[in-house]
């Protein structure tokens, strides 16, 4: 608009208007304006706003006040976003300040008072061993807008005992999160069905335990059937392991110390009563893999082998009855761990008799004078080995040596002569056929 002051007497000397107004300038001021406060606010409430927290860890047990100065995020969830996600802050722990039990409880309220104190709700009835609540202090807001804002319960993670770099401990801000753990000892709440199992269970074992005590004290280890204390033990073992050990313990000991007994008195294997060997069955029998099962067997046959040694050098190879170095060797092949090592004993006999009975051969004592002849010492040894190849040339050489001891008297007329020597031959060799043919011969020449 366009004024022209000569025509106006009123606007005569003052201001002229002139231009045109652009609206598309202030559009732009305004939408540049408007986008700068969008973005200010979807920062202030998207981006995250890290806070000082101070974690107070109250023991009222203990009388002990621990601070924890942590970094909590402050956010508002999203559309879409889990509230509970944002109600449980993650911790980070920098190494706590506790103080001692001799603090006294004057000085952990006035620790308390440098903090705003924390609003916590009351404890109910059936809250577990440790509660945590935690409580949140805005810096403008009024104490009954922060009380509404509060959520119900919070749980932090316990603080690990992690060493941090550069931990700081820093001071608390006005604006600030409070953690509040409170530790109350609350007995657990048993229910009475567990309750009476476990006394059932505990009067039962203690029953089993008084009768394997009665069962060991009359000697019933393993015997009789149906009440001795093994059985017991084994019943005892499947509810409660540690207290059936003992029992066993005692048992083995028993068998054991009777074991040494029968070790001192010599009765170790071939005895009709009981003896060390019957003692070391008993063992292995209900605890195959204890050390005293190897223990005493290790007895038995060192013990073995002592009494072996003497009979060897007695000569009792095959007499007396029973007790001679021969039945020493059968009883430690039958218990032997290695029955290739006690094979060297039958080996060490045999040998020795081979020695006697060349002895006796160079002496022409082949089948007298009684217990010392040649043919007696190889039966002997074909007793104990009967392939023994030495032992059966030794005999046929003496049944040949009679043969031609016989045959030689034939040929001189002495036939009754002749005919001891077959005899004492068919006394070795009752089928020998060179024998048997030389008596017929023998008989028709003295008959009339």
């Amino acid at each position: 608009m366009r004024i022209n002051r000569t025509q106006d007497p009123v606007l005569k000397n003052r201001v002229i208007f002139t231009g045109e107004p652009h609206p598309i300038r202030w559009l732009i001021i305004i939408g540049v304006v408007v986008m700068m406060v969008s973005f200010a606010t979807w920062a202030y409430f998207y981006l995250p706003w890290p806070a000082e927290t101070t974690a107070i860890k109250i023991s009222l047990v203990n009388q002990t006040v621990e601070v924890h100065s942590v970094a909590v995020p402050n956010r508002t969830p999203a559309n879409g976003d889990d509230p509970v996600k944002f109600e449980q802050p993650k911790l980070i722990v920098v190494p706590p300040v506790t103080q001692t039990k001799k603090q006294s409880i004057a000085d952990d309220k006035q620790s308390l008072s440098s903090v705003e104190k924390p609003v916590v709700p009351r404890l109910s009835s059936n809250l577990t061993h440790s509660s945590t609540v935690t409580t949140k202090r805005m810096e403008s807001p009024p104490e009954s807008a922060q009380i509404a804002a509060l959520p119900e319960k919070t749980t932090l993670p316990s603080p690990q005992v992690n060493s941090v770099e550069n931990e700081v401990e820093k001071p608390v801000t006005p604006a600030v999160e409070t953690v509040v753990t409170l530790e109350k000892s609350i007995p657990p709440v048993e229910s009475p069905v567990m309750s009476k199992l476990a006394t059932d269970k505990s009067t039962q074992i203690a029953k089993l335990l008084a009768q394997a005590q009665s069962q060991l004290k009359l000697t019933r280890l393993t015997s009789p059937q149906g009440d001795n204390a093994y059985e017991t033990y084994q019943i005892l073992r499947k509810i409660a392991p540690p207290e059936a050990d003992p029992i066993l313990d005692n048992i083995i000991a028993w068998y054991y110390e009777q074991g040494q007994k029968y070790l001192q008195r010599g009765r170790l294997t071939g005895t009709p009563e009981n003896n060390a060997y019957q003692m070391y069955q008993k063992i292995k029998a209900i605890a195959p893999k204890h050390p005293s099962v190897a223990q005493l067997l290790q007895g038995i046959i060192e013990q073995l082998q002592q009494q072996f040694e003497k009979q060897f050098q007695r000569q009792q190879f095959l007499t007396p009855a029973g007790y001679n170095a021969y039945t020493t060797y059968q009883e430690l092949l039958k218990i032997a761990a290695h029955p290739q090592d006690t094979q060297l004993l039958r080996n060490k006999i045999v040998k020795q008799l081979l020695l006697e009975a060349d002895r006796q051969l160079t002496e022409e004592k082949y089948t007298t004078p009684k217990q010392d002849n040649a043919v007696d010492t190889y039966q002997k040894i074909l007793a104990i080995a009967p392939q023994q190849i030495e032992a059966q040339q030794g005999i046929q050489k003496i049944i040949q040596e009679y043969y031609q001891k016989a045959l030689q008297k034939q040929q001189e007329e002495h036939y009754r002569s002749s005919l001891i020597w077959v005899n004492r031959g068919l006394k070795i060799a009752p089928d020998d056929p060179q024998l048997n043919q030389l008596k017929q011969d023998l008989e028709d020449n003295l008959s009339p």
